[in-house]
């Protein structure tokens, strides 16, 4: 029920959020940058990207943020979400910079965004639990760490490692 009634009320919640972040973060910049913020259904390994392009004229840079059905079901986590997204959008349209992904211009638009929202943490990566996930990774060296849950078989356990002890990842349950 919780869920149905985020639903209802996520399309203002997230034109609210975007409006307060870019007045109190961005100094009102992203508002012309921004050509959309939506939700995606299909998105369900992530809580949210933030897709960069040139506008037509060729020189202008602008950016399109997209906010997952499945992972954002609650204000938090829109919040949560949004920001570091937003952050994502200005190092690429304010400061012209998309590599590194979480490089020094995404850490330093962090940086002021939890400076201005400090119950707001942004991170180079959400730990949101996926509630419909029935892909379930965990630590191989059992270091307590709470499992990782996705929609699909999404994470590479040959790579990927534990955030907690750096140990390798197991599928668990499917």
């Amino acid at each position: 029920a919780a869920l149905r009634g985020f639903a209802r009320t996520r399309e203002a919640a997230l034109a609210g959020a975007f409006d307060e972040f870019d007045a109190a973060v961005f100094g009102g910049r992203l508002r012309a940058r921004v050509t959309s913020c939506t939700w995606n259904k299909r998105l369900t390994t992530t809580a949210g990207r933030c897709v960069f392009r040139r506008a037509a004229s060729g020189t202008e840079r602008v950016a399109r943020v997209e906010l997952a059905e499945k992972v954002v079901d609650c204000e938090a986590r829109l919040r949560e979400t949004l920001l570091h997204e937003l952050c994502h959008a200005a190092a690429w349209c304010l400061d012209g910079v998309a590599r590194p992904p979480h490089g020094e211009a995404f850490r330093a638009w962090g940086a002021r965004a939890t400076r201005a929202f400090p119950a707001l943490r942004v991170t180079t990566c959400h730990t949101f639990e996926i509630a419909a996930g029935r892909f379930q990774y965990a630590c191989a060296a059992a270091c307590g760490r709470a499992p990782i849950s996705r929609h699909s078989r999404s994470i590479d356990t040959s790579t990927a490692r534990c955030g907690g002890c750096a140990g390798a990842l197991a599928l668990t349950v499917m």
